[in-house]
């Protein structure tokens, strides 16, 4: 099931978002925050952009959101996409979660959407690009983990 995040979802999501901070460069934090800072994190998050979690028997799989992608306001019809699953399969909920938050981002008037994927992620390369999104560009050493 996809559905919109409730506040008892958080604990699930924080283990994954640490799995990724831990294990792999798709996410740039090089610890994970406190359990009460990443809440914090997502504070601009909640209420103002979509958030859906992929979810079985109770369980969270994966979950997906947008925030804002540039801090000037000229940009607020502009979205970065977030997401990310228990390590493993999607279960076949990527395209779902995804689907979600483009129908809503469309309905608060977004007109331009960004995913920044790590270029050592082909699978998300393939993904975003299955989906229709084109390349951009890139930020050769950014940043480095």
């Amino acid at each position: 099931m996809i559905r919109e995040v409730e506040e008892k979802d958080l604990r699930q999501i924080y283990e994954i978002y640490s799995y990724y901070v831990n294990h792999s460069t798709a996410i740039f934090d090089l610890v994970p925050l406190s359990f009460e800072r990443f809440c914090d994190s997502l504070k601009p998050v909640l209420g103002r952009y979509p958030f859906y979690v992929a979810e079985r028997e109770e369980k969270i799989l994966g979950y997906a959101y947008a925030h804002a992608a540039f801090s000037k306001e000229a940009y607020r019809f502009c979205a970065e996409l977030t997401i990310y699953f228990l390590p493993g399969d999607h279960h076949g909920m990527a395209k779902g979660l995804y689907d979600a938050i483009e129908r809503a981002l469309y309905e608060q008037g977004c007109r331009w959407l960004i995913s920044c994927i790590t270029d050592s992620n082909a699978e998300s390369i393939a993904f975003h690009e299955k989906l229709g999104f084109a390349y951009g560009g890139n930020l050769p050493s950014c940043g480095l983990k």
